[in-house]
């Protein structure tokens, strides 16, 4: 996601899956050996084209992607390719018993319709061109089962990009991407909710069988590991920053070296920005998450200048590189380091933590107030409003159910604000039931009172 906040969303969606029909597959095989599971093998890209100055226009996906049936006499290479990889199925009544089939229905939608020209709309699927045999498409027949022929049109043929299904003769389905959507679903984990794991306890703990039963390295990865090829790379490289209240990072420390740490705790990348915008005149035009593309972080010495890198226009020694920094994320629950973060995205040149919560000549008591001053949280208009609409017709308890909803659900900036404006109508009840038992009270000790005073009482006493 932080590519996606710095180069927006992506171009392509390729999904490229092995094909076990490749030469390079078969030579290495015995006789008469066949990869049986070689297509369960698939690969999920989104790829950015950062190179662009702009992202690829609607009027452009036709250069790129095709959902069509090659020429067969002009393509014929390319032809082969796409009949034997890129059509779907058939499905439907062509195939009833095609494992794509649920409740009657393909799951993948197919067959599409036949369109002339290809169509984006508001969700994040486009709808490509597919034209029918009448306008200039063209067909192609298919074995079911290796005997019955059947034709297929347009309408079967998944998205695909002519120049890399001729380069890997493989199943390579490409989406223009019309949304950010997919790059959340290519990490889907991040909406897939809490995790859940399953345990049990037990006297003897045997740690190379736990380790054994929890470790399972495939094929491929065993291959991947015995050849020492990288498992994991990624570029640009992203730098993630610390955010923390004032003396509220962590600390690590043991018997030996507590006093020192408390004394001169380690430099956190929040707190060396500090003091980098005190000293640096070029830091000072920097946002928080910029630094990384200019500065490197080291755990000792804190943000030094980049070595390497394109030279900025009118800054010597000031080199720029593509790494991206990204905050840590904060919940809305912890308030004040939660706007604390907010300031570090809008406000340059911070030295401190004091000097976050200053605006216009006025340092405010906390990160939240100076948000409010600077515009970056919206007011309380609406739900003062809402209250004093409510207030003309509801009862006291419908009022306090509007509030503990505003509460739970709208993130009020001011909620104390809103209590103390409207506690009178939300009270209502309450007050009239306090002033009944006190006037009650009232009559009681009067008429205690005045009984005292009458001569008979008196005389009985």
């Amino acid at each position: 996601m932080t590519y996606v906040r710095k180069f927006g969303r992506p171009d392509l969606f390729i999904t490229f899956t092995c094909n076990p029909e490749w030469p390079e597959l078969k030579n290495e095989l015995f006789h008469k050996t066949k990869m049986v599971n070689g297509k369960n093998e698939v690969c999920h890209t989104a790829t950015f084209f950062c190179g662009y100055k702009t992202k690829i226009q609607p009027d452009e996906i036709d250069k790129i992607i095709s959902a069509e049936i090659p020429n067969k006499d002009r393509y014929p290479i390319l032809y082969e390719i796409v009949c034997k990889n890129m059509i779907h199925g058939p499905c439907g009544k062509l195939n009833i018993r095609s494992p794509f089939m649920n409740n009657g229905k393909c799951s993948k939608k197919y067959p599409h319709k036949l369109v002339k020209d290809t169509q984006t709309g508001d969700t994040s699927y486009t709808t490509y061109r597919r034209r029918s045999p009448d306008d200039g498409g063209y067909t192609a027949i298919l074995k079911v089962r290796g005997q019955t022929e059947i034709m297929v049109d347009n309408r079967w043929v998944l998205p695909y990009c002519p120049v890399l299904s001729r380069c890997f003769n493989a199943h390579i389905n490409v989406e223009y991407c019309h949304s950010v959507k997919v790059i959340k679903y290519i990490r889907k984990y991040i909406n897939k909710g809490s995790d859940r794991a399953t345990f049990s306890v037990n006297r003897e703990n045997d740690e190379i069988t736990n380790y054994l039963n929890g470790r399972y390295i495939c094929t491929s990865e065993a291959f991947w590991r015995i050849f020492n090829f990288e498992i994991h790379d990624r570029d640009p490289t992203v730098q993630h920053l610390a955010v923390h209240l004032e003396n509220g990072q962590h600390v690590f420390f043991n018997a030996n070296n507590l006093h020192q740490v408390i004394e001169n705790p380690r430099k956190t990348t929040l707190t060396a920005f500090f003091e980098l915008c005190s000293h640096d005149d070029f830091a000072k035009t920097l946002f928080y998450d910029e630094v990384p593309s200019y500065y490197t972080w080291d755990d000792s010495r804190g943000w030094l200048k980049r070595r390497r890198g394109k030279d900025v226009p009118g800054w010597p020694g000031i080199k720029m590189n593509t790494a991206i920094g990204i905050i840590y994320t904060i919940h809305p629950n912890q308030s004040e380091c939660f706007h604390l973060r907010l300031l570090l995205n809008y406000v340059q040149v911070p030295t401190s933590f004091e000097s976050l919560k200053a605006f216009d000549g006025v340092i405010y008591t906390t990160f939240k107030a100076t948000c409010l001053a600077l515009g970056l949280l919206e007011n309380d208009e609406q739900w003062k409003n809402a209250l004093a609409e409510a207030t003309l017709s509801e009862s006291p308890s419908k009022l306090r159910e509007l509030f503990a909803i505003i509460i739970v659900f709208c993130q009020p900036s001011e909620p104390q604000s809103l209590w103390e404006q409207f506690r009178n109508d939300f009270c209502e009840d309450i007050l009239h039931t306090e002033r009944t038992r006190l006037n009650d009270l009232q009559f009681i000790y009067l008429y205690i009172y005045e009984r005292a005073k009458s001569p008979i009482v008196q005389h009985n006493l």
